[in-house]
């Protein structure tokens, strides 16, 4: 009789057991969350912030319909300063040569077609006509040009600039020796204003391809 009441006694204590498994909720523990640094893969990105662009302004506008071209500067480098004082024309040097190139610019009366090196297009003259022996060009000098100071450029200015190169002078005064690079552009016996801006070289000799 006493062992019979200890086994009901184990089997009521056995059934409250099971019925309290079962209602437990069981859990798991889950890691602590991680939030990359940014930077890292997966990482969330910020929102890019804009930067405020200005847009170009045009300073000027290339001669027949080259484009518009922008402000600012270029820097370039050089092998060694130009000394004070020296000539453009007379240029001996590759650090010269760059200096003087910076100041005269793409061209003269005319320069290379930027669509085509091998084709002449406009520059200081806006056309020009070359007699039938070649011996003669004839230049239409533009009316739009200005120095720096707001002076026009004329013709007078581009005989001077020839003179200069050829002779070393006006009209034959030298009071500087010509420019280094004289035989370059052939032998040049005379160079005339005309009227309606118009610039006439002539040469000594057959010059077709003075251009």
């Amino acid at each position: 009789m006493p062992r019979l009441i200890a086994l009901a006694a184990l089997l009521i204590l056995g059934s409250i057991a099971l019925s309290c498994s079962s209602e437990t909720t069981t859990t798991t523990e889950q890691p602590p969350a991680v939030t990359p640094s940014p930077g890292q893969p997966g990482s969330p990105q910020p929102s890019p912030t804009l930067a405020p662009v200005s847009t170009p302004t045009a300073t000027g506008v290339l001669p027949d319909g080259l484009g518009e071209r922008y402000g600012g500067n270029l820097v370039l480098a050089n092998r060694g300063n130009p000394p004070a004082g020296f000539d453009t024309l007379r240029t001996s040097s590759i650090a010269l040569h760059h200096v003087a190139g910076a100041l005269f610019g793409p061209g003269n009366l005319v320069m290379r077609c930027r669509e085509n090196m091998y084709v002449i297009c406009p520059y200081l003259a806006t056309k020009w006509v070359a007699s039938p022996g070649f011996t003669q060009w004839t230049f239409t000098i533009r009316d739009d040009v200005y120095w720096h100071d707001g002076t026009p450029f004329t013709v007078e200015d581009a005989k001077f600039w020839f003179d200069l190169v050829h002779s070393g002078g006006l009209a034959g005064d030298s009071i500087r020796a010509p420019a280094y690079f004289k035989g370059e552009l052939g032998d040049i016996e005379s160079v005339e204003a005309l009227p309606h801006d118009r610039l006439q070289i002539t040469f000594r000799h057959r010059n077709p391809h003075f251009l």
